[in-house]
């Protein structure tokens, strides 16, 4: 059944009378994603200030929630479960025979028919629309002998097969938490609001929403900074710290603060390594000038000239650039932009103080936090050197997890996160420009594809993880499209080989993000038809992982479809 958003206090209310008894009656399941980790902190906060007990449990894909769901059942006493980014494309509804209640909340659409219809399964979103869908028996019913061809996606009852039409995405899932502590009017918390900021900015930077969506939901979280905010706004009183080398705005020291940009650069993370490299690499600036060829170098520098920037200062860390150059700045570059065609360099967002020297922007934020998620390696120091090999794909993930939700609130994962992130974003250009000078972006009827066939490159080991590998998939797409403006666009899809688990990744983004993806299905279909051995648990419903000896016939019948 349905709560909509503005009933939506009737959710917490709920569990709440449902935790009156004491003990830990309410299980939380989130998703890997910056949005739900984001939404949990909201969730936790209402939770503790109520003094109810609760337990926190991350999952990476629909098999890992299958197994908690299990455990979860068989070694606690829970009543109320809440998916978060999970559980939107599997029937919940067999867990009304154990006497739970599942509170499901979940940006990406459509959401299965049987949970809208059981009055056990509680969907709180702003709107939902049911679609016509058929049911499979589970992979546990299937008759002796049977060949499996993938994994259970779901509880152990039945999986439900995929919407034609395709996915799409709603109100960030971190909104609807921070709905639920507005209407019972605990909004005051800063930290709060942050997080809905964060999870919306988290959506626009995965293309779940495109920026006219982005910017209208950001416009209602900017009324709750001028509410809640002594100054929203930056001020031009400044002093300049020399021991850190950075500006400090006189008015806007106090920690927790945040303040709104209307303009602020779209560059990647521009104030946490220098100008010039920021602008290499942000995708947007690349893909214009196309900066990996030596004209497109020239036309940087050239930009950089004209606004009136040295190169030596662009060439330092940002924060140790001289402030006049940084004062002027975003009055140089708007006038310049119209003739380098770059009408789109600025973004609204939102800046945290953090602490009185540190501050950071959403976009910042949500880069450093799923950076860490998809790192190639465990970032626990206890476990980096001779144990690494020993660490399963799953437990580092674990590990990584819980440090990408340190980094939501503490400055020192926050900063390792951010440098991951450079590193992570020079691989995707320097990973999506091989592809392109090697011609290795290949023609279909209706999408161009790709196909990286060796991991030897330790860079490539960024893309074995699906938010990374559809990060790049885009960056190709945008540049390849840039660079032949006599072309039509097309979406693209790319596939990535990981030799340790001898199996491609494969992700397919569209050319305009307010359109709904349908590359699961088609992907599940194809995969089908060639009986490949392949997974497609995935959350978000626009990958597939498949055995490499079934490869090549999937991406000939893929090819082959449209």
């Amino acid at each position: 059944m349905i709560i909509p958003l503005n009933q939506v206090s009737e959710f917490y209310n709920e569990i709440k009378e449902a935790g009156i008894s004491g003990g830990c009656t309410i299980q939380i399941f989130v998703s890997g994603d910056c949005d739900a980790i984001a939404a949990c902190k909201i969730l936790t906060a209402l939770l503790h200030s109520d003094a109810l007990q609760y337990k926190v449990t991350p999952v990476s894909n629909y098999t890992d929630l299958n197994t908690q769901i299990t455990n979860a059942l068989e070694t606690s006493d829970f009543k109320s479960f809440v998916f978060l980014n999970c559980g939107s494309n599997v029937d919940l509804s067999y867990l009304a025979e154990s006497g739970v209640i599942s509170y499901l909340i979940d940006s990406q659409k459509p959401v299965v028919p049987e949970n809208l219809r059981s009055q056990f399964v509680k969907v709180i979103d702003e709107e939902v629309f049911e679609i016509d869908e058929e049911i499979e028996n589970s992979d546990e019913e299937s008759e002796p002998g049977q060949k499996r061809s993938r994994v259970s996606q779901g509880g152990p009852r039945k999986r439900v097969k995929r919407d034609p039409a395709g996915v799409y995405f709603s109100e960030s899932t971190a909104g609807v938490l921070y709905s639920v502590a507005n209407s019972m009017n605990r909004n005051s918390n800063e930290m709060l609001l942050w997080m809905w900021i964060v999870g919306l900015t988290a959506q626009f930077l995965e293309r779940k929403i495109d920026k006219s969506s982005f910017e209208q939901k950001l416009n209602e979280c900017l009324a709750e900074v001028l509410r809640l905010n002594e100054f929203p706004y930056p001020h031009n009183t400044a002093e300049f710290d020399e021991n850190e080398g950075v500006s400090l705005d006189s008015e806007q020291k106090s920690p927790g603060n945040i303040h709104i940009e209307h303009k602020d650069f779209g560059f990647m993370l521009y104030r946490h390594w220098s100008l010039y490299e920021s602008l290499y690499y942000s995708n947007y600036i690349a893909c214009k000038l196309a900066v990996w060829r030596e004209p497109g170098k020239r036309r940087l520098n050239e930009m950089l000239a004209k606004a009136g920037i040295p190169l030596k200062e662009c060439k330092q860390q940002f924060r140790y650039m001289n402030p006049v150059y940084k004062k002027i700045l975003k009055e140089k570059l708007s006038e310049i932009a119209t003739e380098f065609e770059m009408g789109d360099m600025f973004v609204s967002t939102c800046v945290r103080q953090y602490t009185r020297k540190r501050q950071f922007s959403a976009l910042d934020v949500v880069h450093s936090v799923t950076a860490l998620l998809e790192c190639p390696h465990s970032l626990e120091e206890k476990e980096i050197g001779a144990s690494q090999e020993t660490l399963d794909f799953h437990q580092t993930w674990l590990n990584n997890f819980w440090i990408a939700n340190s980094a939501l609130i503490e400055v020192e994962s926050l900063e390792k996160g951010i440098q991951l992130a450079i590193e992570q974003q020079k691989a995707i250009i320097q990973q999506g420009t091989i592809l392109i000078e090697k011609k290795a972006v290949n023609p279909s009827a209706d999408f161009r594809y790709a196909i990286i066939s060796s991991d030897i490159l330790d860079q490539v080991k960024f893309f074995h993880h699906p938010i990374s590998l559809k990060k790049l998939c885009s960056f190709i797409m945008e540049a390849y499209q840039s660079q032949r403006s006599n072309i039509r666009a097309k979406p693209m899809v790319l596939c990535v080989y990981n030799s340790q688990r001898n199996t491609y990744l494969v992700t397919g983004v569209n050319s305009q993000v307010q359109q709904r993806n349908d590359f699961g299905w088609r992907f599940h279909e194809a995969a089908e038809a060639v009986q490949a051995e392949f997974r497609t648990d995935f959350f978000e419903d626009v990958y597939i992982e498949l055995k490499k000896p079934n490869f090549q016939a999937f991406i000939e019948h893929l090819t082959g479809s449209f």
